[in-house]
């Protein structure tokens, strides 16, 4: 072997980051404390993808909460119903995503204006049917003075047949 040569590096001392270094590589020389940095390069496609997935499990999550709060809702308020509001109620076959459907929707004014007391007489009513087969929604607007056989009562405004107490009412 040659004078020069030695079979391992000799350490000198000196503040070293990381390792102690063994080897030097031949392919890039060190570079000096005093160079700049190279800017670090940013993972973009790293981020991207795990803010997609975040929004992923986020509307998921919010899917199913929204689900579960609903259900709990309709839940409730099949509880309030009296016995005989719910001894006829037709009974639904199937889904109504999947089957025609049709459904009452009844809005009350619920004022509490001088002279009305704890009235709840209802201000909407309308008749919604739904068809997914042919993809239609249909509604029939009920206006709330028109004049109606009340059974037991007499005639009055449908909005009022239901303070009556009377059996359900046709039209």
């Amino acid at each position: 072997m040659a004078e020069g040569d030695k079979p391992y590096r000799l350490y000198r001392g000196g503040r070293v980051k990381g390792k102690v270094p063994l080897e030097r590589s031949t392919r890039r020389p060190a570079t000096p404390a005093t160079a700049p940095a190279r800017p670090r390069r940013r993972r973009w496609g790293r981020w991207v993808v795990l803010a997609l997935l975040g929004v992923v499990m986020l509307t998921f999550v919010w899917g199913v909460l929204g689900f579960l709060s609903f259900s709990n809702g309709v839940e409730e308020a099949n509880a309030r119903l009296p016995r005989a509001a719910k001894a006829r109620l037709a009974e639904q076959d199937g889904s109504l995503l999947s089957d025609p459907a049709t459904t009452l929707l009844i809005g009350t004014d619920g004022g509490k204006a001088p002279g009305r007391g704890d009235a709840q007489r209802s201000d909407a009513l309308l008749l919604l049917r739904t068809d997914p087969g042919t993809h239609r929604l249909s509604y029939l607007s009920i206006p709330r003075d028109l004049r109606v056989e009340i059974p037991g009562y007499g005639t009055g405004k449908i909005n009022t047949a239901n303070q009556v107490g009377g059996p359900a009412l046709t039209i």
